[in-house]
C-alpha cells in the first residue's frame, strides 16, 4: 500500500519517461525490422544464386559449391543476428508498455501483505486519507512451441487500485480480472498491455 498522492506523482513521471523511451525504441525497432528485411533479401538472393553452368580452369565444381554454401550460410547467420536484434529491441519496447515497468519503480510501501492459498489478503488502511494498493501475480501457463524450441509461457497480472476507508471501519476491495492494469474501463490508475 502506498500514499495516493505519491503514486500520482510517480505515475505521471513514469508515463513521461515511458513516452520518451517508447519514441526512442520505436525508431530502433523500425531500423531492426529494415535490417531483417534486407538480411532476408540477401538470404533469398544467396539461395537463388545459381552456380555457373561450367567451372573455370582454376576452380573445381566442388570449390564453387562450397563457396556458394558458405555465402548462403553467411547470409543466414546475418539474418539470424538481425532477427535477434529485432527481438531484443521489441522486448525493450514492450517493457515500457507493461506493468513490470511501473512496478519496477515502486519502493518503500507503507504496508505490505501476502495472499493466502486462495489469493485473499488483509491490509491495514488508515481511516482517513487516500491510498493505493499495488499487487502483482504470475502463473506458469505451459510452453509455447517455436519450431524445435519450447519457451515457458508466464502470465503476469498487475493491479494498481485506489483505496480509501473514508472513516469506515473496514472495506472489501476485490482485485480481479476486471480491474487489472490491462483491462479497459477498469478502475486501475495505469493502463498497460499485459
Amino acid at each position: 500500500m502506498y500514499a495516493r498522492d505519491a503514486i500520482d506523482v510517480l505515475v505521471r513521471a513514469a508515463i513521461n519517461h515511458a513516452d520518451v523511451k517508447i519514441r526512442q525504441l520505436s525508431g530502433l525497432v523500425a531500423q531492426a525490422k529494415t535490417a531483417v528485411d534486407q538480411a532476408e533479401d540477401r538470404v533469398k538472393a544467396a539461395r537463388d544464386a545459381s552456380l555457373p553452368p561450367y567451372w573455370n580452369y582454376w576452380d573445381s565444381r566442388a570449390a564453387q559449391e562450397k563457396a556458394h554454401d558458405a555465402a548462403l550460410n553467411a547470409a543466414k547467420d546475418a539474418r539470424d543476428a538481425a532477427l535477434e536484434a529485432l527481438h531484443a529491441a521489441q522486448h525493450k519496447l514492450g517493457f515500457y508498455y507493461s506493468g513490470a515497468f511501473y512496478f519496477s519503480l515502486l519502493y518503500s510501501p507503507i504496508q505490505t501483505a501476502e495472499t493466502d492459498g486462495d489469493g485473499k489478503f488483509a491490509i491495514e488502511v488508515p481511516k482517513q486519507g487516500s491510498f493505493v494498493i499495488a499487487a502483482k501475480s504470475e502463473r506458469y501457463a505451459g510452453e509455447i512451441a517455436a519450431g524445435e524450441l519450447h519457451i515457458p509461457n508466464w502470465e503476469r497480472y498487475y493491479w494498481l487500485q485506489s483505496v480509501s476507508l473514508d472513516g469506515q471501519q473496514q472495506r472489501v476491495q476485490n482485485l480481479s480480472n476486471k480491474n487489472l492494469t490491462s483491462t479497459t474501463g477498469s478502475s486501475s490508475l495505469i493502463r498497460t498491455s499485459d
